[in-house]
């Protein structure tokens, strides 16, 4: 088998942007002979890099003691579980552009489903079993008309404990 050195491949003319799926990775793949990136997708940083469901962080305190667990090793070094997700969502965004500085990265924004959700640490407590999640809940925003401006202890998608069972 030949062994080939990617600093070694003529340029095309071309332009080749890849496809980076968390921010892990983008390091080895920014030596590949590219010219940026053509899509980042937000949800593969957040299930490779925050890793916590955004609601098990905005309600730490009324998680279940076994979930609050396992969102306290991830974030043990954050007392406002809330700047985890920030910091650990814009680190993983931030790495990846960084990787790849000064070509382009293009960033799609989440379009997790709800089944998706529901794999995070504590997501299962806020989000319905759907059997097609493609088609429920599609255009359903993450905040409920009118709380745009921040979630009330309580309210949102579900309550914890509740098995997601939410407005």
């Amino acid at each position: 088998m030949e062994e080939i050195r990617p600093e070694t491949l003529p340029r095309t003319r071309t332009r080749i942007l890849v496809n980076v799926g968390t921010p892990e990775e983008a390091l080895r793949v920014s030596l590949l002979p590219t010219d940026g990136v053509g899509l980042a997708r937000m949800e593969f940083i957040f299930a490779s890099h925050v890793r916590v469901h955004p609601l098990a962080l905005t309600r730490f305190e009324i998680l279940p003691p076994e979930v609050k667990r396992q969102v306290e090793e991830l974030t043990e070094a954050y007392r406002d579980k809330r700047a985890y997700f920030v910091e650990t969502l814009s680190q993983g965004i931030a790495l990846i552009a960084a990787a790849f500085h000064p070509r382009p990265v293009i960033l799609r924004f989440s379009d997790f489903k709800t089944n998706e959700y529901a794999r995070l640490v504590g997501g299962h407590l806020f989000e319905p079993k759907e059997e097609n999640p493609c088609w429920a809940g599609g255009g359903e925003p993450l905040l409920p008309p009118g709380l745009q401006g921040g979630l009330p202890p309580g309210g949102g998608r579900g309550e914890a404990g509740a098995g997601g069972d939410g407005p």
